[in-house]
């Protein structure tokens, strides 16, 4: 066998078992191919040979590709291997949508020095949306609620819902709405609030609670929706769908995050 096709197989080799155990690189890898190439999960998921619910699990960080698996996307958009590995993803996406959050008005969160926000981000509504996708980490899934505050009158909700609809987290949107309202309902009874912030925090209330007549007349999806990216066992979802607060079990979220999350996300962004 030609020396330089062998030392091309174990090149491929060695890559394949550095990326089978890195569940978070090809977590990454996969959310940027699809954004990249415009797809949905389930588009992506058919090129796989996967349900949708197995493959959102794998972008989550909740399993791997096989070897078929990974051939199949290489040979499909004609990716090198190392596209999947550690090493190709030298900004993790984290980081930019965090200083995206940052920007739209979550002044809590800590902006990653050197890391560039991409423009699409710089839109509020293109944030929530990936945001509520992705849920990369509670910290920046509570960060929505300053995020919608500061930015409602920028936001197409019905367009929003339809976006999220497509990746069959719909109820996601609603959730975040219910918890933000109710977190701005209670902020207004703080006497001690400043002039600005009470005048942003009313109108922002006013508009929210009519979408929330809005959607009290949707059929919401009934399908349990895993938001945690830990939820690596059967016994885990279970244990975390015992404990979740009012707000997750009404909109069918299996979630550590509870409405008392999105209120300190509100006054720590105060600050």
């Amino acid at each position: 066998m030609n020396i330089i096709l062998v030392s091309s197989l174990f090149y491929c080799i060695n890559i394949y078992m550095d990326i089978k155990s890195n569940h978070k690189a090809i977590a990454i890898a996969l959310r940027k191919l699809r954004r990249e190439r415009g797809l949905t999960q389930a588009e992506l998921a058919q090129v796989l040979g996967l349900s949708q619910p197995h493959f959102s699990k794998i972008e989550r960080g909740q399993g791997s590709l096989s070897a078929e698996q990974l051939i199949a996307l290489l040979h499909r958009f004609s990716l090198p291997v190392s596209y999947f590995s550690a090493a190709h993803q030298t900004v993790p996406e984290e980081s930019s949508l965090q200083n995206a959050l940052a920007h739209l008005g979550a002044r809590h969160l800590r902006e990653v020095s050197g890391v560039a926000v991409p423009e699409r981000l710089s839109d509020p509504e293109a944030a929530i949306a990936e945001t509520l996708i992705t849920a990369p980490d509670a910290r920046l899934v509570t960060a929505l609620a300053p995020v919608l505050v500061q930015n409602y009158e920028n936001v197409n909700f019905a367009r929003l819902a339809e976006r999220l609809s497509q990746r069959g987290v719909e109820n996601r949107l609603w959730w975040l709405v219910e918890g933000t309202y109710r977190s701005l309902e209670e902020r207004l009874e703080e006497p001690y609030l400043s002039r600005d912030i009470h005048r942003l925090y009313q109108k922002a209330f006013l508009l929210l609670a009519r979408k929330k007549q809005d959607y009290s007349s949707i059929k919401f999806s009934a399908t349990l929706d895993e938001l945690d990216r830990d939820l690596l066992s059967e016994l885990t979802v279970t244990l975390v769908r015992e404990r979740r607060d009012v707000l997750a079990d009404h909109w069918n979220l299996i979630t550590r995050i509870t409405q008392e999350d999105f209120l300190r996300a509100l006054q720590e962004a105060e600050l």
